[in-house]
Parts: structure tokens; C-alpha cells; sequence
């Protein structure tokens, strides 16, 4: 009420891998999507459901994993999901990070295919952390060869850069040993356009401050084509076939 122009996009952040991969990889890659409307609701709530079905442990965890190849569904029905690269935690920063540049386009390649031109773009963070500055550099090279756009988000773990503290404590309250937080962590909050500006363009990044705001507008751009959309209902029963008791 406050806020009119604020839009909220329903979304999810899925570990991606491929079939031969489940019970059975080192890592699940973060991957973003986001529906545009209520036909890409009921996608991901597909998407979400095959995942927590074929859900399993691993390494003392719960998994839920979603395959390429379950995502490739979206294809029958496309443009109803916005998909985005993720942070440095996604599929295509790690194949920038191991120098695997083959692999890096197949799967932009394959991102184009499922989701379209239209809806998808590379993913940038704000950070002086080394690795991010490579990654983000990169992102910028590679979407301006494809042609798609490249947008920025802080993947906001916290809102206030003064919370920080409070944050890395509650992260390793969780553990018996002291987590490293300052690496990634300390840039995971609401941060302004000024900051995004100053991170995106700190020397050596290799990213114009021309470039560090038109991902900030082309980030703002992503949610023009989202429908404001209500999937509230009644209450649905399910039909489950009862046995017949005899006394």
C-alpha cells in the first residue's frame, strides 16, 4: 500500500544437474527462475514437485535437485519463465572460474534454447571478492557476444551492510568450527545503486561505469513483462481411493 510500484515476482532458486549427476555429484549449481504469469506458477510448481519427489540425502543432507532434462518441458509451453545464471554458486560462473570455455557456451547455448532470447540474461554481483571480479568481467564479455542481457542483484542475505556482523554470527552458531564469512557474505545485502556502481567498476574489474548501470537498468527491466497474477483458491481435496473394511 505504501509502495504501489513495487512489484513481487514469484520465483525459485534450484540447484541444477543432470540426470547421470543425481546421488551422485560433487555440486548442485544454482540456477534462478521466475514466472511471468500464472502458467509459469504452475511450471515451477511442477518443476518444484518432480524435484522434492526424487529428493534425497547426500553427504547428511536433503537434496532436491532439478535436471536439465526435467527443465526442458518448459519448451512445450515456453515464455512463462525468466531464467538468470545465479551467483558465483551457478553452473556458467564455475565453467568461467575453471577456464572451460567449451562448456561455458554450450550451456548459454542451451539456455537460449529452453527459455528464448527474450527471457534470459546473465547474472552479476557486486563484490571486491577476486573470484566475482573475474566471473562478473566475463559475464559482461559473453553477453555482449551473444547479445543477451547482463543484469546485477546482491543476493540479499541481510538488509543493512551494518548487520553484517549479527549475520556471520548466526552463520556459525550453526556449527561446532568458525565459517569463513568476510569472502562472500560481507557483500550479501540491499545494497544502493551507488555501491552496485562502485563494486561493478572498482579497478582492474574491467566493467565501464557505463555498463555497471545498464545493469542495473536492464535488472529493472525484468520485471515490466511480469504479470501481476492470484493463485489464491479453495480448498482442494484430494481424491484418494479408500479400502472397503469389513468387520
Amino acid at each position: 500500500e505504501k509502495n504501489p510500484d513495487f512489484k513481487i515476482i514469484f520465483g525459485n532458486e534450484i540447484y541444477l544437474i543432470d540426470e547421470s549427476e543425481v546421488k551422485n555429484t560433487k555440486k548442485y549449481y544454482h540456477f534462478i527462475l521466475l514466472a511471468k504469469d500464472l502458467v509459469g506458477w504452475q511450471q515451477l510448481k511442477e518443476l518444484s514437485s518432480f524435484a522434492w519427489e526424487n529428493s534425497y540425502m547426500d553427504r547428511g543432507q536433503v537434496r532436491v535437485p532439478t535436471t536439465y532434462q526435467k527443465i526442458e518441458v518448459i519448451k512445450k509451453n515456453p515464455g512463462h519463465i525468466y531464467a538468470s545464471t545465479a551467483c558465483i554458486g551457478g553452473f556458467l560462473p564455475t565453467c568461467i572460474l575453471e577456464h572451460n570455455v567449451p562448456k561455458a557456451n554450450e550451456f548459454i547455448r542451451w539456455c537460449l534454447n529452453v527459455f528464448g532470447r527474450d527471457n534470459f540474461s546473465l547474472e552479476l554481483q557486486p563484490s571486491d571478492n577476486e573470484e566475482q571480479v573475474k566471473v562478473n568481467k566475463a559475464l559482461v564479455k559473453l553477453a555482449k557476444a551473444y547479445q543477451i542481457p547482463f543484469i546485477v542483484t546482491t543476493d540479499s542475505h541481510y538488509l543493512e551492510k551494518e548487520d553484517f556482523k549479527i549475520h556471520s554470527a548466526f552463520l556459525n552458531s550453526k556449527q561446532t568450527s568458525d565459517r569463513e564469512t568476510d569472502k562472500f557474505y560481507r557483500f550479501t545485502y540491499m545494497m544502493t545503486e551507488e555501491e552496485m556502481i562502485k563494486y561493478l567498476t572498482l579497478d582492474g574489474a574491467g566493467i565501464s561505469e557505463e555498463d555497471a548501470k545498464q545493469a542495473i537498468l536492464n535488472t529493472q527491466q525484468v520485471g515490466d513483462p511480469i504479470e501481476e497474477f492470484d493463485f489464491r483458491h479453495g480448498t482442494i481435496v484430494p481424491r484418494v481411493k479408500v479400502p472397503v473394511f469389513t468387520l
